[in-house]
């Protein structure tokens, strides 16, 4: 698939030059781009199915925008294509490259939703979603004047033209308004009747290190946050910044369908699991908490961390002294895992976050930061959608939904044994305030100044490994131990397996008939997940990798002893045999020897018995579990509840609270000490209305010969734009038109 910090390079145009019977204006209102034939339809989205089999529906196009929004940098080929002009221009986006710092807005233009490229002279496209032009760019004004304010000249002004586009995501094509408009300014300044946001203030504020509270609205003075002194707010490990919240309202206010979340979903790859955001949380230090905590999951199942495989159980019962993991829970209640293979979903939510509000919407007061835990069985162990939503939570094994409610119960505890747990809290202020602010939507605002904040770049996994753990009841030591089996998969398969019989087994226990020695010989030095196709192949290895991680020498001599006991008692038996039939024989003999004698038997062998049950027991609990990563943390801001209350006490205190505060820490009458931010009156640059163009330029026609007598118009002369990748195995792209109104992109091979 092209990158898009590629689109524009290497671009070799093939257009073919006639005389020209009709204008552009008539032949080409709303041009239709067509993408289909780059789109990978197999490709899994993020609810597991495939790409192809979710472009009907209008329920999944969040799960789509992330993979279809991307190619709308084939429209500045398109226009090219139709002006026939030469490759001068470039992706704005190229200037800040993945990885590095860059402003919040640039997440946008990145994702495809909107695109700009500049000849790196005074000329600036822009593609924008929307009806037309004009309406386009005045809906997104107050976003794309921060990417035009870092491309004008020093002197003079910068043109742009805009360009308008609408996505259709069934048909996988473009519907594209080839007609500009033209704009010219020197600046780009706030728009017309908003207050601006100060960002210094802002940025100050956070600086001092407060735990978020609430804020306030004043339409003349703009946004004021409200923090109290408390332990110290973190994001993933460094203090709360104003990038944090740039973040959290791009995500709010920005999202598109894609709406706020993360995800850990079926990879194509059956050993690893997908990492999918929502709300472009990807590579912010607000996307890498909600990760980890979502991995955390992992510990309270399988007790290990989910990122070294360590067995860190004794650490976590320091902060939470009643912790046990789902195999502890089991072996306590006596219930053995006889369900087969359970896939397990777990969820952070949003719902038990609330704010009050005062009936002006002018203040918010957050009343409680704190996600709630819940986990369902997977979609995969069903098999209709209705039988999964009947059964989901009623089939769910008890040991996880009671380490789910323990979770809940003691948060506070949990929080203290991982730093994620504590940072998810200071992720819902945050999220909390900006739902809050999307809700009320305050005109006068200047909210959009928070997409000029640069963002620093945390990096976010796109994938990860499965964490595989085999839990085994030692005999020896009467405790549980768990053993991490991942690393296993990446072990060559010639290392691994013993000998070409070792192998031979493991084949036997998973999907497809696959012969030893061939594999032995011929993929040996390969890893040896690349024998895991299927979930059942998955399945048959932490089984067989379990098995290996049993403690053998113990289970050997407890075997031994149990062998010497059962000769024993057999010899007993038999003597028990000889001298009942002595009895028998001497009616004179006395039975109370013999009777004390058959009691002692009983007995022994009773407790015998017993130690064989435990030791089945025992063996029957040596469980190889697959810990799937699978789950997420539900963002979206619908779910976060905003509560509108009269005469609530917490407010009113707040209220009282907001009269004093200033910007350097302020005793309230309760002895706390508040903070809250500078709010500067500044002179600001007032966009003026905008006036737009027409082009002055002639475009460059194309001849075509039209048969009347048919309703299409026939394009019997190619004319096309080939756009080479850098990466060869991919191919090329090529667009060209297949008539007067359609032109089509196909992946081809150029010699």
């Amino acid at each position: 698939m092209l990158a898009l910090s590629n689109c524009c390079r290497g671009r070799v145009i093939v257009v073919f030059f006639l005389f020209l019977h009709f204008s552009f204006a008539q032949d080409l209102q709303g041009l239709n781009v067509d993408y289909s034939d780059l789109v990978d339809r197999g490709v899994l989205i993020r609810t597991g199915q495939s790409l192809g089999s979710a472009l009907a529906s209008n329920h999944l196009k969040g799960a789509l925008q992330p993979f279809l929004d991307k190619y709308s940098y084939l429209l500045e080929y398109a226009i090219e294509l139709v002006n026939k002009e030469s490759p001068t221009f470039r992706n704005v986006v190229e200037n800040y490259p993945v990885g590095t710092e860059q402003p919040a807005w640039v997440a946008l233009f990145r994702s495809g939703r909107m695109s700009a490229y500049t000849d790196n002279k005074r000329t600036v496209r822009l593609f924008l979603q929307g009806a037309t032009p004009q309406l386009a760019y005045n809906a997104n004004y107050s976003i794309v004047r921060h990417l035009l304010n870092t491309l004008k000249p020093v002197w003079g002004k910068l043109h742009v033209e805009v360009y308008s586009f609408e996505n259709d995501y069934r048909s996988l094509s473009f519907k594209l308004n080839p007609e500009p408009v033209m704009i010219n300014g020197a600046y780009f300044g706030t728009p017309a009747g908003k207050t601006p946001l100060d960002l210094e203030g802002l940025r100050d504020f956070f600086a001092m290190g407060g735990q978020l509270e609430g804020a306030q609205i004043n339409e003349r003075a703009g946004l004021s946050l409200y923090s109290k002194v408390a332990q110290p707010q973190t994001l993933n490990g460094s203090p709360v910044k104003l990038a944090d919240l740039s973040v959290a309202y791009r995500a709010v206010f920005h999202a598109g369908e894609n709406k706020a979340f993360i995800s850990l979903d079926p990879h194509v790859d059956v050993t690893k699991a997908a990492v999918n955001f929502g709300g472009y949380l990807e590579d912010t230090a607000i996307g890498k908490v909600v990760l980890d905590a979502d991995k955390r999951f992992k510990t309270l199942t399988s007790g290990l961390d989910p990122n070294n495989g360590k067995d860190i159980r004794m650490t976590t019962r320091q902060h939470v002294p009643l912790f046990l993991t789902v195999s502890e829970r089991e072996g306590m209640s006596g219930l053995i895992n006889n369900k087969g293979w359970i896939k397990t979903r777990f969820w952070f939510y949003p719902d038990s976050i609330e704010v009050q509000t005062d009936p002006t919407k002018h203040f918010a007061r957050i009343v409680t930061p704190r996600f709630l835990a819940d986990a369902e069985r997977s979609r995969d162990d069903f098999g209709s959608s209705a039988e999964y939503m009947k059964k989901k939570k009623a089939f769910l094994l008890p040991a996880i939904q009671a380490n789910i409610d323990d979770l809940n119960r003691n948060y506070s505890q949990y929080a203290q044994a991982f730093r994620e747990f504590r940072e998810l809290e200071t992720v819902g202020r945050l999220m909390a305030i900006c739902s809050w602010l999307f809700k009320v939507d305050p005109q006068g605002l200047d909210l959009d100044a928070l997409l000029s904040v640069k963002i620093p770049t945390v990096h976010t996994e796109r994938e990860r490994t499965q964490l595989i753990a085999a839990s085994t009841l030692n005999p020896e030591k009467n405790r549980l131990d768990i053993t991490y089996l991942t690393p296993e998969l990446d072990k060559s398969i010639s290392t691994y397996f013993n000998d070409t019989k070792d192998l031979a087994h493991f084949l036997s226990e998973k999907s497809g008939q696959e012969d030893a020695l061939r594999i032995m010989n011929s993929r040996g030095h390969q890893p040896v997940r690349t024998l895991i196709h299927e979930q059942k192949d998955l399945q048959a290895f932490a089984l067989f990798a379990g098995e290996r991680k049993r403690p053998m020498a113990a289970i050997r001599l407890e075997i031994s002893q149990l062998e010497e006991e059962n000769k024993a008692l057999t010899e007993k038996r038999k003597e028990l045999s000889l001298l009942q039939e002595q009895i028998k024989d001497s009616p004179n003999m006395t039975h109370e020897l013999f009777n004390a004698e058959v009691e002692a038997y009983r007995a022994r062998s009773d407790r015998f018995n017993e130690r064989v049950t435990d030791f089945n027991q025992a063996q029957s609990k040596i469980t190889p579990l697959l810990v799937e990563v699978g789950g997420g943390i539900n963002l979206e801001s619908e779910s976060f509840k905003m509560s509108t209350v009269q005469n609530s006490p917490l407010l009113k205190s707040f209220k009282a609270v907001v009269i004093n505060t200033k910007t350097d820490w302020t005793e309230s009458q309760s002895g706390e000490k508040w903070v809250t931010n500078k709010v500067r009156q500044t002179r600001i640059e007032v966009q003026p209305p905008t006036l737009f163009t027409q082009p002055t330029t002639k475009r460059v026609r194309i001849e075509r010969h039209v048969d009347v007598s048919k309703a299409r118009k026939k394009v019997n002369v190619d004319s096309a734009i080939v756009v080479r990748s850098i990466n060869a195995e991919s191919g090329s792209i090529k667009g060209e038109f297949i008539d007067s109104q359609h032109i089509v992109f196909k992946r081809i091979r150029v010699p």
